[in-house]
């Protein structure tokens, strides 16, 4: 990969959102794609919490969780992607 390369866009990543960010409480997480699953990982790579979901957009309850900064791998029908969420 050259560095000047434009890199390729992702809209599986674009069209899949956590919100608000950071939060407290709850969080919606949304993709066009529809959604199946969440997982939360702590950035040590520890499996925290793990989700079934559906529909399109769906609340999930953070409260349990402490302050700091989480992975969540969202699977959907297209694919899983990737988003950092910031717990306050």
């Amino acid at each position: 990969v050259r560095i000047d390369e434009p890199q390729q866009e992702n809209p599986l990543a674009e069209l899949t959102y956590v919100m608000p960010n950071p939060a407290s409480g709850q969080v919606t997480i949304a993709s066009s794609f529809g959604l199946r699953s969440v997982d939360i990982y702590s950035m040590t790579g520890t499996l925290v919490t793990r989700k079934d979901l559906s529909g399109y957009a769906q609340q999930m309850d953070i409260s349990a969780l402490p302050s700091g900064t989480y992975l969540l791998v969202i699977t959907t029908p297209a694919g899983p992607v990737t988003k950092k969420l910031m717990v306050q």
